[in-house]
């Protein structure tokens, strides 16, 4: 009897800046929290504009419209939250994450 043992590893390219705030806000409500604060996360979210410096020019600010704000104390959390079902996805093997980054071991004979 042969056995494959194999693992898969993933790592979300640019995973903080392609996450849909509105699934975030779904996700999070279905944890339970109060519309206040969801409310206040929202608005955390939303409404945020980004623009980029080289050689005293600065580019014109742009609104960003997905991702979770990096350098902040609460991008990882929210992030780690967005993608923490992934496992229940797996139809095989054991999922573990950390961050970004996605591995799943599976054996098969």
């Amino acid at each position: 009897m042969d056995t494959i043992n194999g693992s898969l590893f993933v790592d979300f390219k640019q995973a903080f800046d392609t996450i849909d705030h509105d699934i975030l806000i779904k996700k999070l409500s279905c944890y339970g929290l109060t519309c206040s604060t969801l409310h206040l996360l929202q608005s955390f979210l939303s409404h945020r504009v980004q623009s980029g410096s080289f050689n005293d020019n600065i580019s014109k600010a742009t609104l960003i419209r997905r991702g979770v704000p990096q350098g902040s104390i609460l991008g990882p959390l929210l992030s780690s939250i967005y993608i923490n079902d992934l496992p229940d996805y797996v139809s095989f093997g054991n999922c573990e994450m950390f961050a970004d980054d996605t591995c799943s071991r599976f054996k098969t004979f």
